[in-house]
């Protein structure tokens, strides 16, 4: 891409261009039904809300709430001021926000009904209620911070000129397990995000005329990066939920006239089984993209089978570098096991235990080159030394802790993780956060959980001294304190853990015993 390109300006230039370009067309179809000009103004209000409570450039905004408008529209106003949001999962417990808190430590966090209950959570931060009902003590309600004050309404001009490396600042963070059982935020910056969105814009090419079908979560940067694409081709967005996708899924996919689905395995796996039970058409969806975990040969199949004409667009990425390579829908007949070409001014290449690359065909670990490749992790100097680095002419590379291969095309093709890093309902799980929560659980002495690629279950193995302890006491225990994505499927309570000649225990004689 072209240094003169879109991918140079700030992350909110996309909206304002949005709503000079496409004013009054729809761009949140909620409830309720923002235009992109009716988006541009509220942040432009939101923002000098923010600054009036003290929110400046490089203050932390954190966002628990279900899909809605106000999470997009405070995001966007984050951005205007230099500040840096960070939207987490409205599953998210005490347990696992705590650590998350510290580590960020916002200034504002903002709330809705779904997470009433974390408000005693949060800390020293002030608290915004973007909810329906009434405000928990203390919090400031959305109707004051949406008040016009002196932040100034979007005009439809031209912006005034970039300061100097406003386009690196952090922007957002994204938080994911780490290897270590930790979260981990991931810094991205205005560069990261405009860059990322305008290269897979390149390949996926949403139009104007789309209505892009929200059912994944924004704390899921897939999720979010729908936001941004949509405003980067001036599309609209049904900002759904993942509920959303349940039997429900053809009436509104119907109903809402959606033409692109972003969706990961499981949503696949619904559709499908959905239109087994009734065949359905969709003649305005014309588009599928999936990311986070492995498509089936089958569901692209079966989709292809089921909806004839339907482009399917197989994606690889991380949340450290957001996307990495699309295979484009007349590259599957050749190439079905690849998960594509790298995005244009993106390098991948394999590199043995050395760092040395290593050639065509030849596994190793996947390594990342191009602008979207993010700062780093937020707050923890050794994980970001250990994932990013610096080759010898200084340029930044991302090691993925993928395994995988590139052929003599540049096709990109995986072999699977490095660490011992899950994919469950396409969201990447720690093991070790699973085990380190299960052994908090009064009675549980060990803990080991795997997963079963055939049915996408977690199976949590634990060894306890009380008799009285079972699967379903872990289970409930497990609920109160991970995301609904961390907790396993089924528990097994077992007198002993197989163990390898290490004394470790061994995970590959697990995949053997649920029955």
């Amino acid at each position: 891409m072209r240094e003169n390109s879109l991918s140079q300006w700030l992350l909110h230039d996309l909206l304002d261009q949005a709503a000079r370009l496409h004013g009054d067309r729809p761009f949140l179809i909620g409830p309720p039904v923002l235009s992109f000009r009716e988006t541009a103004a509220e942040t432009c209000r939101l923002a000098g809300w923010l600054r009036s409570i003290a929110v400046e450039r490089g203050s932390r905004i954190a966002i628990i709430t279900r899909n809605r408008a106000e999470a997009i529209l405070v995001a966007f106003a984050a951005a205007r001021i230099g500040a840096i949001f960070t939207i987490l999962h409205n599953s998210i417990k005490p347990y696992g926000l705590r650590p998350i808190l510290e580590e960020c430590a916002p200034i504002l966090v903002v709330l809705d009904e779904t997470t009433r209950h974390l408000a005693d959570h949060i800390g020293p931060a002030r608290l915004l209620w973007a909810g329906c009902a009434d405000p928990p003590r203390g919090a400031i309600p959305w109707t004051e911070a949406a008040k016009a004050v002196d932040g100034g309404q979007f005009s439809g001009g031209h912006r005034p000129p970039l300061q100097s490396n406003e386009c690196s600042d952090p922007v957002c963070l994204v938080y994911t397990s780490g290897s270590a059982g930790i979260p981990r935020g991931v810094l991205l910056s205005h560069d990261n995000i405009r860059f990322a969105a305008a290269a897979i814009q390149e390949r996926l090419r949403y139009r104007p005329e789309d209505v892009i079908g929200l059912f994944l979560p924004l704390s899921f940067d897939y999720g979010l990066y729908q936001i941004f694409l949509a405003a980067q081709a001036g599309a609209a967005v049904f900002v759904g939920s993942p509920e959303n996708a349940g039997p429900e899924l053809l009436m509104r996919l119907a109903s809402l006239r959606i033409t692109i689905l972003p969706g990961v395995p499981t949503l696949f796996a619904m559709l499908l089984k959905l239109l087994h039970r009734r065949p359905c058409p969709l003649p305005d969806l014309r588009c599928v993209t999936n990311t986070g975990e492995h498509l089936p040969k089958e569901s692209i199949a079966a989709i292809h089978e089921y909806l004839p004409g339907v482009e399917i667009f197989v994606m690889y990425g991380l949340t450290e570098c957001k996307r990495v390579s699309i295979l484009l829908p007349d590259e599957w007949l050749t190439k079905p096991d690849s998960v594509g070409r790298p995005l244009t001014d993106t390098e991948v290449f394999a590199v043995d235990e050395d760092g040395r690359q290593l050639g065509p065909r030849t596994p190793g670990e996947l390594v990342v080159r191009g602008r979207h490749v993010a700062l780093g992790y937020w707050q923890a100097g050794a994980d970001t030394a250990l994932r990013f680095r610096r080759a010898s002419t200084g340029v930044r590379e991302l090691y993925t802790g993928d395994l995988g291969w590139v052929d003599e095309e540049g096709f990109v093709y995986l072999a699977g993780r490095k660490d011992h890093m899950l994919k469950h309902h396409g969201i990447r799980v720690s093991p070790l956060e699973v085990e380190r929560a299960a052994c908090s659980i009064p009675g549980v002495e060990l803990a080991a959980v795997i997963k079963i690629a055939v049915t996408d279950q977690l199976h949590l193995f634990v060894t306890t001294a009380m008799q009285s302890l079972t699967a379903e006491h872990v289970i409930a225990g497990m609920r109160e304190l991970l995301e609904l994505h961390k907790v396993p499927d089924q528990v097994h309570v077992v007198a002993d853990l197989p163990r390898n000649s290490n004394g470790k225990i061994d995970r590959r004689r697990l995949q053997g015993e649920p029955s």
